[in-house]
Formats: C-alpha cells, sequence, structure tokens
C-alpha cells in the first residue's frame, strides 16, 4: 500500500488499521497526521509484538504514539544512548517509561563505565550494549565485576575488561574469565600473602 502524510484537503479525518510491522514502518508518517490533527486513532491487528522504534522516534512521534487505540502497545527500543536510558538529557528515562520492554544501547565506552551500576539496576529490559568505540576497554572495579554482571553480559561488541581494585579473592575468578584483560589487585599484606 502507498502511504502519504499529507492527504488531499478534502480528507479531514484519518483512522488507521494496520499490522505491527506497517505501523512501525510508517510511524513517522503517522506522526505528521497526528500533529496535523487529521490523524484519530491506530488500531494494531495481529499480534501484539513490541513496535520497535528508536529512541529518537519515542521522543519524536509521541503524539503518534499516543493515538494507538487505548494505548495497546508495547516497545523495543534501538539506538538509545545511556543518557536516554537512565533520563540523564532534557528527556524521560526509558527506564520509567512502561511501555518499554527492551532496550538496545549504542553509546561511548566511557558512557557505559561510567553509569554501570545503574543501568544494573535497569535489569533485563536491557537487550544489548553495543560500544562506539569497541577497541576500548572498559574499566571498572573488583565490586562491578561482582556486582554488575548482568549489565556485563549484555555488551555485545567489545569484552575487554580491564579490572581495578579487586582483591585477591577474586583474583582467581578474574584470572579465569577470559573478557578480563588486565587485574589491578589491591589488598591488604596478609590476603595477598594468603592467596
Amino acid at each position: 500500500a502507498t502511504f502519504t502524510a499529507t492527504p488531499p484537503s478534502y480528507v479531514t479525518s484519518v483512522s488507521v488499521l494496520d499490522s505491527r510491522a506497517g505501523v512501525q514502518v510508517h510511524l513517522d508518517n503517522l506522526q505528521t497526521l497526528a500533529a496535523s490533527g487529521v490523524l484519530q486513532e491506530i488500531v494494531q491487528s495481529g499480534s501484539a509484538t513490541p513496535l520497535t522504534i528508536t529512541a529518537a522516534q519515542l521522543v519524536a512521534d509521541q503524539t503518534a504514539l499516543g493515538k494507538i487505540r487505548n494505548g495497546g502497545y508495547s516497545l523495543a527500543i534501538t539506538n538509545a544512548s545511556v543518557s536516554d536510558v537512565l533520563g540523564l538529557g532534557a528527556n524521560a528515562a526509558l527506564a520509567s517509561n512502561g511501555k518499554v520492554k527492551s532496550i538496545a544501547i549504542v553509546d561511548t565506552t566511557d558512557a557505559i563505565a561510567s553509569n554501570l551500576d545503574d543501568l544494573q539496576r535497569v535489569g533485563l529490559r536491557i537487550k544489548s550494549i553495543a560500544q562506539t568505540d569497541a577497541t576500548t576497554h572498559l574499566e571498572l572495579t573488583g565490586q562491578q565485576y561482582q556486582q554488575d554482571k548482568l549489565v556485563l553480559g549484555k555488551i555485545i561488541t567489545s569484552d575487554m575488561l580491564d579490572v581495578m581494585d579487586a582483591s585477591t579473592s577474586q583474583g582467581r575468578a578474574l584470572a579465569a574469565d577470559t573478557h578480563v584483560v588486565s587485574i589491578d589487585i589491591n589488598d591488604n599484606a596478609a590476603a595477598i600473602a594468603k592467596n
């Protein structure tokens, strides 16, 4: 089907019935119709799987998303920055949006490392994390290595970890992990002598 975001002047009202895939593909055009006041409602047919849209579309296409009947939709967000996920910028946190079921993060290693603990708290909604600078090692502490395993397991690009301030008891597990490139042990003399 052909879709136009600018209907003829005699069209004053439009209701859309389409599949999730159709709504997803034409969301930006539906936003144009919604912003002009012509779009009355969107009804999704078929399965109720999440709409896959970018973080930028979530912000830009709010009026169209609001036209989905009964708010009956969920979202899989792609190309989200750490700032988008945690609400560090001007927009609300994706992590606090109940419609968002999964988030694919793309950001710098520094942004990921600086917010690792907060990303861990987002939990299972994080689908993947891709570093834009994948050759840069992710630096974290021994404590973060232990506590943030869920989010560390979501990294799909580089898996080169530099672990600092690890205890000697953590050293064995770290040495066995093929993702760990370097380990900096920071412990007392007795613990070091014991291990």
